[in-house]
């Protein structure tokens, strides 16, 4: 039980120190591959803020790649060549909804 709960320490951090990356795979030119896109700081979480800033079909605007976690801090966001996945805290992974918030 030790080990799940710093593993998901780590996760949580790591979601919010690498929010999602944006690499969009049309990219042109060099600027658009090196681009950050944020959308909560670590602030949000430690005063309380676990509501969802942005749905899921909209996030996938600014990448392809990323990390994050979800509104109610409901699993671990995982975006991979485009596609969001929800970790939950029992070990499923799920391609989340278009509907889902993530923050």
């Amino acid at each position: 039980m030790k080990n799940r709960i710093k593993l998901l320490s780590v996760l949580l951090t790591a979601s919010l120190t690498l929010p999602l990356a944006s690499c969009s795979s049309g990219a042109t030119n060099a600027d658009s591959r090196e681009t950050m896109f944020q959308v909560a700081l670590l602030q949000s979480l430690t005063q309380g803020y676990y509501d969802g800033i942005i749905e899921v079909s909209e996030l996938k605007k600014y990448g392809d790649t990323g990390l994050g976690t979800f509104e109610g801090v409901n699993g671990e966001m995982i975006v991979l060549d485009g596609k969001v996945y929800q970790a939950l805290g029992d070990g499923t992974v799920k391609e989340a909804d278009d509907k889902e918030t993530y923050g």
